[in-house]
């Protein structure tokens, strides 16, 4: 063995170690000996690949500019020439152009010598920005993110600090790349809330985007057809510029929208109304794509049975657990908990278990019932685990070699697909009455872009909005694009209960192995909060009280909302707060703290 590991080395003159054991079974003690007798020597070296692959997704040539998208890149143009921090807000209807924009900024910048950083909120967006930017740019861009591998992330990492990229596309951790200068930054769908960072270090990419700009000298550019309240509130008092682009260029429109009542329909036809079937089967007629979106992934969010009304729930997290067919588990989203799935139930031992509601999963297999003939795929956390397979998805459906593409929100930011002509929305409500200030919000923020995914080429596009309450007016507004009104109504909501912009918030979280101890700790907590907040009256408590998942990960949840009427007074009674609290209840409580939340889960 040691005379062929000799020869294949002496063939190769050097060669990777690692690459030695994929030829060879266990080779290192073969190496070992003949590095004793000196036939082979073994050194230490950094190797740089360049292992990141335009996934060849095809995009059209450069366009002509519209008069807004000019006047608005003018204006970015100014601010770069004086370097100086600089923060727009590029608030523009679905469809109108945002990423020319982008493209254009970026362009002036990386001919002048400079650096850009392009932010997305999904590694799902990564794919065909490489794409759009290398064929547009002509330069070597890198991109960071969790999906990468280790060794790919080093690679980015290292050809950034050593100066050989100009550019760099990625999600909020592209922030900390290593740029011995930065220009322009821009933070794309700028209202996404998987811009804030929940686990470890809790930050929002977006102000951080802000605060690095501000360091560097540098024009940070938010994008977005449905921007943060809080964003849209610092252009109304001057803190951000706003540029605006209120109509799609060229010829290409807004989708017609029709809304679904689904409160009178048979429960096996309420996510696919007659109305929609009718609507996928003209569209495929038409050899154009589709789009279904439905925040739910699985088979069914649970299972129930018949005969004794039992929903199996996760042990460790105070939720139902989700049928999984394809897998045939039940998984819990939260913690990852699973166990096999047969419909035997395990309290009254009968046959009886069966699924309620749907997910993406039942979607998926109820159409290829329907249209046995039509190409059908599912996007969603559970089709794109493997390598390379999110980016397989996107080049088949930008090929036209998918009909309809099923998926939860991943599939609705920031796609661009001109032949995908009709966007189904199977539940509009299902965001709606989450216990979260924001949820109004979230709900116009989801459907305004799901349905901006139709019709963004030259033929005209159709959305179908599926919903139990077709008079909502957060619904009827998302209907028509309409985010000034819907601002307005929100400001004014915001304005009425002291919630952000008009406040700062501090959700402290509590948790522990015991409930028991957790109720004992609400009385301190309660008792400290209420003395702290008469001595500062610039302070408003809500709570304590259980979370709303009261269990999580085999922990038993609390929180207690803060209100301050600026950071620093909510740093000020924070810091005094914990202090106090961690003194009387010691270890057997544990207590984390999010500032600016955005889960109130």
């Amino acid at each position: 063995k040691q005379k062929e590991i000799l020869l294949f080395i002496k063939e190769k003159r050097e060669i990777e170690s690692n690459l030695i054991a994929r030829k060879f079974k266990s080779p290192y003690a073969q190496i070992k000996k003949l590095i004793e007798k000196e036939w082979i020597y073994k050194e230490k070296r950094e190797i740089f690949t360049n292992s990141i692959k335009d996934p060849g997704l095809s995009y059209g040539k450069k366009i002509t500019l519209t008069e807004p998208q000019k006047k608005a890149l003018n204006k970015i143009e100014e601010a770069l020439n004086l370097k100086i921090f600089s923060p727009f807000l590029l608030y523009g209807i679905t469809g109108s152009g945002k990423t020319e924009v982008y493209l254009a900024a970026f362009e002036k910048v990386l001919k002048k010598g400079g650096k850009g950083l392009l932010l997305v909120p999904e590694i799902a967006l990564t794919p065909q920005l490489l794409s759009r930017f290398k064929n547009r740019l002509n330069t070597e861009i890198a991109l960071l993110h969790s999906g990468l591998s280790t060794r790919e992330r080093f690679d980015q990492w290292m050809r950034i600090k050593r100066g050989e990229i100009s550019m760099v596309i990625g999600a909020r951790s592209a922030l900390f790349a290593p740029f011995s200068s930065l220009d322009l930054i821009v933070v794309d769908e700028e209202h996404d809330t998987a811009y804030k960072q929940e686990e470890g270090v809790k930050y929002h990419a977006r102000d951080m985007a802000l605060v690095l700009g501000k360091m560097v000298n540098a024009v940070v550019l938010l994008g977005s057809a449905t921007p943060s309240v809080e964003s849209f509130y610092n252009c109304e008092i001057g803190k951000f510029n706003l540029l605006s682009l209120p109509e799609r260029p060229g010829i290409s429109s807004l989708p017609e929208i029709e809304i679904v009542d689904i409160r009178r329909t048979k429960n096996d036809s309420q996510f696919l109304s007659k109305k929609l079937i009718a609507a996928l089967k003209e569209n495929l007629k038409k050899r154009e794509q589709s789009m279904l979106f439905l925040n739910r992934r699985g088979f069914a969010p649970f299972v129930l049975c018949r005969s004794c009304g039992e929903v199996p729930r996760c042990p460790n997290c105070s939720v139902s657990l989700t049928l999984h067919r394809d897998l045939k588990k039940l998984l819990c989203h939260y913690c990852g908990y699973s166990t096999d799935f047969s419909n035997l139930c395990p309290v009254c031992k009968k046959e009886e278990l069966i699924p309620v509601g749907m997910g993406t999963e039942q979607i998926e297999k109820k159409l290829k019932d329907i249209f046995p003939e039509a190409t059908i795929k599912r996007m969603d956390k559970d089709t794109v685990k493997k390598r390379n397979s999110l980016t397989n998805i996107l080049k088949a459906l930008r090929e036209k070699e998918i009909d309809i593409l099923i998926g939860t929100q991943m599939i609705i930011k920031g796609h661009d697909y001109p032949n995908v002509t009709l966007v189904g929305i199977l539940l509009a409500d299902l965001s709606l009455n989450f216990p979260d200030f924001r949820s109004g919000e979230k709900t116009f923020q989801l459907l305004t872009q799901a349905a901006g995914r139709a019709g963004r080429g030259e033929k005209k596009g159709k959305v179908v909005i599926q919903t139990f309450n077709p008079f909502n007016p957060i619904i009827r507004m998302a209907t028509t694009q309409d985010y000034l009104s819907f601002y307005k109504e929100e400001i004014k909501f915001r304005k009425e209960l002291n919630y952000p912009p008009y406040s700062r918030l501090a959700l402290i979280k509590f948790s522990t192995n015991n409930k028991q101890i957790l109720f004992e700790g609400f009385n301190i907590i309660k008792e400290t909060a209420e003395k702290m907040v008469k001595e500062s009256l610039n302070i408003e408590i809500i709570g304590p009280s259980f979370a709303p998942l009261s269990k999580l990960k085999g922990r038993h949840r609390g929180q207690i909302l803060i209100k301050g009427k600026n950071s620093s007074t909510i740093h000020r009674f924070l810091k005094k707060f914990i202090k106090m609290i961690e003194k009387r209840v010691g270890k057997s409580i544990e207590i984390k703290i999010d500032v600016d939340p955005y889960n109130m889960l």
